[in-house]
């Protein structure tokens, strides 16, 4: 077994006996049957394309097969059962039993969840996966809990952004002037700590706002925006290594969870596992091959120094304090020990 599979079902069992444990795991229904089918509705927050569409096409089939047919999985991308920022409120209301989880669709209410994705400062990769290890029990997974959500599976090993420009970005020193679009509040404020003059913008009008100059540079993964053709639009990457937005995965609606029979419920918990198995191990190969592709494009890819890196993390560093500021004005009693907290463990499994 590979790492990363070992560490996503070390990461899954944590999770399910604090799920437990918070919502309870017995069912009071009736067992399914193929006559009488279990329906789940399992919503996207992306178009009925690309990987994550084929990934819940593959795992929703398997569900239906494996239940024998007691099980009927229906999919819906996003805007068919509800917009992205509508899923929270269709699990919690039993609209949808499964769906896809960003913190930025509920902004404010997974505050501990948020302090993680600050941009440059948590690791990624195996760090990242043996950090949610020690995190999950006792914060996270509690924290989805309390707002009507049970974590499924979350994909926090993560992989970083790099930046897609048009001009050409060789060192910190160029980062000043250059108009680069942020898809979310935290990387913003971490892109202008760093020196950049971030646009706040969703990711599917970067394109075009690339192609007509309104902005001089995108960060994006090599495979998202070998995707979105990039290349058509960009001359150059630097490797920035913005590990932002991480934290986000699959969730359920407890009740839902709650109403499924033993034998099902493991298939269920199964399933979203190897789905994030493969998702985790697919992204590495697509970034790598996207890569490629930009190369073979001709796009010049450039690297910063060691020392802009670190100079990069420390930039950063204010978004924890702000954190802490914040979260001790709306009542959190333990926001610096939680921060501390975190920071060590991000010593610790960076080797630092």
């Amino acid at each position: 077994m590979n790492k990363t599979k070992y560490a996503l079902y070390i990461c899954l069992a944590l999770i399910l006996a604090v799920n437990c444990a918070l919502i309870g795991c017995s069912s009071s229904t009736a067992s399914p049957t193929k006559e009488n089918p279990l329906v789940l509705r399992w919503v996207a927050a992306g178009p009925a394309a690309g990987p994550f569409w084929e990934l819940m096409q593959k795992h929703s089939k398997l569900i239906e097969d494996r239940t024998n047919g007691r099980v009927v999985v229906e999919l819906y991308p996003a805007g068919a059962l509800c917009e992205p920022l509508g899923i929270p409120d269709a699990l919690k209301s039993g609209v949808a039993d499964i769906g896809f989880i960003h913190p930025s669709f509920i902004p404010g209410q997974l505050p501990k969840t948020e302090l993680l994705m600050i941009p440059f400062v948590f690791p990624i990769g195996e760090s990242r996966v043996k950090m949610n290890e020690e995190l999950m029990p006792k914060y996270i997974v509690p924290e989805w809990a309390n707002v009507g959500l049970k974590m499924m599976l979350p994909y926090t090993k993560g992989s970083a952004r790099q930046a897609f420009s048009k001009i050409p970005i060789r060192s910190m020193k160029d980062f000043k002037g250059v108009k680069i679009a942020a898809t979310s509040g935290l990387a913003a404020k971490a892109l202008q700590l760093v020196g950049f003059s971030p646009v706040n913008m969703p990711g599917q009008e970067t394109y075009l706002a690339l192609e007509k100059g309104v902005i001089d540079a995108a960060t994006q993964w090599f495979w998202s925006a070998d995707q979105s053709k990039y290349q058509e639009v960009c001359s150059y990457v630097t490797m920035i290594d913005l590990s932002a937005d991480e934290y986000y995965g699959w969730a359920m609606n407890p009740d839902s969870y709650k109403r499924l029979p033993s034998d099902i419920r493991k298939i269920v918990e199964e399933e979203i596992l190897s789905a994030g198995t493969e998702y985790e191990t697919n992204t590495a190969q697509w970034d790598n091959e996207s890569r490629q592709r930009f190369l073979d494009a001709g796009i010049e890819i450039l690297t910063l120094t060691e020392a802009e890196h670190q100079q990069m993390i420390q930039s950063a560093q204010p978004l924890i304090e702000e954190w802490i500021t914040t979260q001790e004005k709306a009542g959190m009693k333990d926001a610096r020990d939680f921060a501390e907290y975190c920071l060590k463990l991000s010593d610790k499994y960076s080797g630092k």
